[in-house]
């Protein structure tokens, strides 16, 4: 937030200029700023008027912080474009932002199309629960929801929203699904049956097993 005279050809203060920031834009990742004129008051001090000009600043950043004021019509695939292009630029790696492009595809007929200020935690859940209508797995729901919350995460970080709403939705358990492990018979008959073969094309699965077998040991 930044407070600045505005005066006359005399010097004198006519007005106060307010500029708060309110989000990035999702194409070009600039900052963009809202600006607030606050009269100056003859009738009364300067020290009246300066401290009106701060209050009134403190109302302006409020009501941005809490979108009421704000006019900003990023929607959540426009603002995923962006915020993976940054992620991508500065913190991870090329097959973590392609996960998140394919997440976004997925998630972009539920959410997409709503604005960021109007993404409401029902608005997710309810986006939750078509994709369950839709046959997703709820595990693969449950991705889904990490990956917006990663993104409104950053949202709220860059002050475009007054929290992340997805803290506060509720979506499906992450389903886990248990793995019944071989016997020692069942291991055994394995091992037999991978080594019978002494064919090249079978030699790296042996490679392969044997690999994962000293990993999964050490």
């Amino acid at each position: 937030m930044n407070i600045q005279e505005r005066k006359n050809k005399e010097g004198k203060i006519t007005s106060y200029r307010i500029r708060v920031f309110e989000h990035r834009d999702a194409q070009t990742g600039k900052q963009v700023f809202r600006t607030l004129s606050v009269k100056y008051d003859n009738t009364k001090s300067s020290a009246w008027n300066k401290k009106n000009a701060e209050k009134q600043a403190i109302i302006f950043e409020k009501g941005i912080a809490e979108q009421t004021t704000s006019d900003s019509r990023v929607t959540f695939d426009e603002y995923c474009d962006y915020a993976i292009k940054i992620k991508e630029q500065t913190s991870i790696s090329p097959s973590t932002a392609y996960t998140y492009r394919c997440c976004k595809k997925r998630v972009s007929p539920y959410i997409g199309h709503i604005q960021l200020k109007k993404l409401t935690p029902a608005a997710i859940n309810q986006a939750y629960s078509q994709m369950l209508d839709k046959g997703m797995s709820k595990s693969s729901v449950y991705q889904m929801h990490l990956f917006i919350h990663s993104m409104l995460a950053m949202a709220f970080k860059e002050n475009i929203i007054p929290r992340n709403y997805a803290s506060a939705a509720s979506p499906p358990r992450n389903e886990k699904k248990e793995v019944d492990a071989l016997s020692e018979e069942q291991l055994e008959t394995f091992f037999k049956l991978l080594y019978k073969d002494t064919s090249e094309k079978n030699y790296m699965f042996q490679v392969f097993t044997a690999c994962c077998w000293q990993l999964a040991a050490a």
